[in-house]
C-alpha cells in the first residue's frame, strides 16, 4: 500500500500534500501540523480512536489517494456524516461505509483492513481491527518513548491482529485458539463461583433440601398463627377506636360548651363597665340634688339653720316665707327621683355582677368538663388501645422475622440450585474446554513452528537494524511468545530509564515489520510505515543528535531496500543527514507560521 495524495476540504475548497514517494520526509517543527495530518489520515481510513482537535476541526472532508497491488483507490471521509466513500479509480466501483455502522454492517475500518490485504477475522476473544493494525504501521512520539505497540500488547484485538498480520495463524486457527481461551476463562470463572458458593454453604451449616422443607413448613405455620392473631387484634382495635372516636366527640362537645361559656363570661364582664358608669352618674346626680336642697333650707345670708317661727303663714321648718315652698317641693321631688335612679342603677349593677359571676362559674364548670372528658379518653386509650397497639407491633416484628427466615431459606434454595447448575456448567465447560483445547493443540503444532520460524526471521532483521543505530545493545531478539523485543536480555518495559534507547528499539521494531512485509513469506502486513516525530524523544545534545542521525539513516536504508515496493512517511524536526542517498526521496519543509501541513488552513481561518 502507498499513499499518493492527502487533501482537505475547507469552505468547499480542496488542497493538500503529495505523498507519492518511497520515502516522504516532512521537516516539520512543532506546530506545523504533521501530527494533525497523520491523525486525519488515520480517521479517514476508519479509525474509531483518532480524533482531530484544534483548527483542523474546520475541515469538512478529508480525501486520500492510495495505491494497492492491484488498483488505485480514492477515499473520501465526510466528517459531518462520519462516512467514508471508497472509489476504485480503475473501474469506478464505489463503496460507502460508515465509521460506526449499525445493524452488523461492515465498517469503514474493516473495509480498509481488507484493502490492505489483511483478513478482517473475528474470534470469540478479539477481532482484526483497523486501529489494532494501525498500531503496527505507525509510530508517534508518545508511543516511541513508552512501550512497544503503544502499550497494547495485552489487548486481545492486538493479539489477534498481530497473529493474523504476521501469518502466524489463519482464521480457522485463530478462532480455535480464541475459543479455547474463552472456554478456559469461562471454566475458571465458573469454578471460582462454585467454590465461593460451596464455602458459603458450609458457613451456613450445609442444610439439605429436606431440612429446608421442614423448616419452611414450621415457619409458614407460625406465620399463619401470627397473621390470625394480628387480624384478631386489628378487629378489636377497630372496636376500641370506635369507642374512642365517640369519646372524642364528647371532648369536642365539652370544648364547644367551654368556648360558649367563655364568650358569655366575656360579654357579662364587658356589660359591667357601662353599668358602673351609669351608677356613678346616678349617685353624682343624687348628691347634687341633696346639696341643692340643703342650700334652700338654710339662711339665705349665712346658710345656717333658721329658728322656728310661730307665724302661721311661715314655713314650719325654717320659719321662712311660705312663697318659697313650691320651689322647695320641686327640689325635694328632684332629690327623691335622683335617689330612686341611683338605687335602680345600683340594682342593675348588682344584677350585672351576678350575671358575670354565674357566667364565670359556668366557664369553670365547662373547663372542668373538658378536662374530665380528655382524661377519660386518655385513660381509655392507655387501658385499651395502647396495649393492643404494642401487642400488634410485637406480632408484626415476629412476622417480619419469620418472613426474613423464609427469604433466607429461599436464598439457600437458590444457592443449592446455583450449585447444582454450576456443577453441570463446570462439567459442560470442562468437556467443551478440553475438546477445544484438543482441537487447538492439533493445530498448534504447526502454529508453534511457524511462530518460532517467523520470530527467528524477525530477529535476523531486527538485531542488525538496532545494533547499527547504537553500540549500547549487546543482544537483541524478537520473543516468539509475545513478538515483542528483548534487548540485552531485558524487556522494553525494563529499559524505561533509557528513554533514548526505548525510542531506537521502537524505530527498529517498526522498520523490522516494514522489511518483513516484503521479505518474510506469509506476512500479510502492507510494506508501509508512518513515523510521526518519534525521534523527538531522543533528547538533545551530541548523543541525541547522533542517535537521531542513526535512526534516520536506518529509515533511509530500509526505504532504499524496499524501493517501489514500500513506503515510509517521516515527520521530524531534524534535517535529513547529508550523505544518505535514497532513490525517490522527497522532502517537504513545513513551518508553523507560513507553511502548514494543511496548506490552506491558516489562509482561510486567519482573522
Amino acid at each position: 500500500m502507498k499513499l499518493l495524495k492527502h487533501e482537505f476540504s475547507i469552505d468547499s475548497q480542496w488542497d493538500g500534500r503529495s505523498l507519492a514517494a518511497g520515502l516522504k520526509v516532512f521537516e516539520a517543527p512543532t506546530g506545523s501540523g504533521g501530527t494533525t495530518g497523520m491523525k486525519s489520515a488515520c480517521a479517514a481510513m476508519g479509525s474509531l480512536k483518532s480524533k482531530l482537535v484544534g483548527p483542523a476541526l474546520c475541515t469538512e472532508a478529508v480525501r486520500l489517494t492510495f495505491q494497492t497491488a492491484s488498483t488505485t483507490w480514492l477515499l473520501t471521509h465526510d466528517r459531518r456524516n462520519d462516512e467514508v466513500e471508497f472509489v476504485d479509480q480503475a473501474t469506478g466501483e464505489k463503496f460507502d461505509r460508515r465509521v460506526r455502522p449499525e445493524g452488523g454492517q461492515e465498517s469503514a475500518g474493516a473495509h480498509m483492513v481488507g484493502l490492505m490485504g489483511v483478513p478482517a477475522e473475528e474470534t470469540a476473544r478479539g477481532c482484526v481491527t483497523f486501529d489494532a493494525l494501525w498500531r503496527l504501521l505507525h509510530l508517534n512520539q508518545v508511543d516511541a518513548m513508552t512501550n512497544v505497540y503503544g502499550g497494547a500488547a495485552s489487548n486481545w484485538d492486538h493479539k489477534v491482529t498481530l497473529e493474523i498480520a504476521l501469518g502466524l495463524v489463519d482464521g480457522a486457527a485463530a478462532r480455535l485458539k480464541a475459543r479455547s481461551a474463552q472456554l478456559t476463562a469461562e471454566l475458571r470463572t465458573a469454578q471460582s463461583r462454585l467454590k465461593t458458593l460451596r464455602e458459603k454453604r458450609r458457613a451456613d451449616g450445609l442444610a439439605t433440601t429436606l431440612e429446608l422443607d421442614v423448616r419452611e413448613r414450621e415457619l409458614r405455620s407460625e406465620l399463619s398463627r401470627l397473621q390470625a392473631a394480628g387480624e384478631r387484634l386489628r378487629t378489636e382495635l377497630n372496636d376500641v377506636r370506635t369507642v374512642a372516636a365517640q369519646r372524642q366527640k364528647e371532648v369536642v362537645e365539652a370544648e364547644t360548651r367551654e368556648e360558649a361559656a367563655i364568650a358569655r363570661a366575656q360579654a357579662a364582664g364587658g356589660a359591667l363597665a357601662p353599668l358602673s358608669q351609669a351608677l356613678g352618674a346616678a349617685r353624682a346626680r343624687a348628691e347634687e340634688a341633696d346639696k341643692r336642697l340643703v342650700e334652700v333650707t338654710g339662711c339665705p345670708e349665712c346658710g345656717q339653720a333658721l329658728p322656728h317661727r310661730s307665724d302661721p303663714d311661715a314655713c314650719r321648718t325654717c320659719g321662712q316665707d311660705a312663697k318659697r315652698q313650691d320651689r322647695l317641693a320641686q327640689l325635694r321631688d328632684g332629690a327623691e327621683a335622683a335617689r330612686h335612679a341611683a338605687e335602680a342603677a345600683e340594682r342593675a349593677m348588682n344584677q350585672g355582677k351576678e350575671t358575670a359571676r354565674v357566667a364565670v362559674t359556668e366557664q369553670q364548670e365547662a373547663r372542668r368538663d373538658v378536662r374530665h372528658a380528655r382524661s377519660r379518653i386518655e385513660a381509655y386509650r392507655a387501658e385499651h388501645e395502647s396495649p393492643k397497639n404494642a401487642e400488634l407491633g410485637e406480632i408484626g416484628a415476629r412476622e417480619r422475622e419469620k418472613r426474613a427466615e423464609l427469604s433466607a431459606i429461599d436464598e439457600l434454595r437458590r444457592e443449592l440450585r446455583d450449585i447444582e447448575q454450576l456443577d453441570q456448567r463446570v462439567e459442560q465447560l470442562s468437556k467443551a474446554a478440553a475438546e477445544a483445547q484438543g482441537r487447538w493443540e492439533a493445530a498448534e503444532g504447526e502454529s508453534l513452528l511457524r511462530r518460532e520460524r517467523v520470530a527467528k526471521q524477525l530477529t535476523q532483521i531486527f538485531a542488525p537494524i538496532l545494533m547499527g543505530m547504537t553500540d549500547e545493545v549487546r543482544s537483541a531478539e524478537i520473543d516468539a511468545a509475545s513478538f515483542t523485543p528483548r534487548v540485552n536480555d531485558q524487556e522494553v518495559k525494563d529499559l524505561v530509564h533509557c528513554a533514548g534507547l526505548v525510542v531506537l528499539v521502537n524505530v527498529a521494531l517498526h522498520l523490522t515489520l516494514f522489511t518483513a512485509a516484503r521479505t518474510v513469506p506469509g506476512v500479510r502486513l502492507p510494506a508501509f510505515q508512518w513515523f510521526d516525530s518519534p525521534l523527538d524523544g531522543l533528547g538533545g545534545g551530541p548523543e541525541g543528535d547522533r542517535n537521531a542521525r542513526a535512526a534516520m539513516r536506518a529509515i533511509a536504508e530500509a526505504a532504499a531496500a524496499a524501493g517501489e515496493y514500500g513506503q515510509i512517511i517521516l515527520t521530524t524536526p531534524h534535517p535529513f543527514p547529508d550523505g544518505v542517498a535514497v532513490p525517490g526521496i522527497r522532502t517537504t519543509v513545513l513551518d508553523p507560521h507560513t507553511r502548514l501541513y494543511i496548506p490552506h488552513l491558516k489562509k482561510l481561518t486567519a482573522p
